[in-house]
């Protein structure tokens, strides 16, 4: 949730801490409204429930997020736009983007471990 934010903010020409503080009810900047996010991102809450892994409460453990995110493939996010880092929660088999045929697999922490493999077998 927290790339999705820095780019919403990035898109906005805002601090992403402002619009952070801007967004939360109360002191954890962390947590935003569901409700206040989907009014300044113009997307429907219900979408943002299913699409940002820890805006709903049961999912707001942020280790077990920074345990289990990855980067997307970057040259994917490069082709819509988006050059900041985008991290998500891929499933254990999600270990190649077939369109770039970089590793996005585990290991993969920064933009800079997605190894290129069009010359591997």
């Amino acid at each position: 949730m927290q790339s999705y934010l820095d780019r919403l903010a990035h898109a906005n020409h805002l601090e992403p801490r402002g619009l952070r503080r801007y967004l939360a009810d109360g002191p954890a900047i962390c947590r935003p409204r569901p409700d206040w996010l989907a009014t300044a991102s113009g997307q429907p809450v219900g979408i943002l429930h299913a699409r940002l892994i820890g805006l709903a409460a049961p999912d707001r453990d942020t280790t077990r997020q920074r345990r289990h995110a990855r980067p997307a493939c970057r040259l994917c996010m490069a082709r819509r736009g988006v050059y900041e880092p985008v991290y998500c929660w891929l499933p254990d088999y999600a270990t190649v983007c077939c369109r770039h045929r970089r590793w996005i697999g585990a290991g993969t922490s920064t933009l800079d471990d997605q190894r290129d493999l069009r010359c591997a077998p």
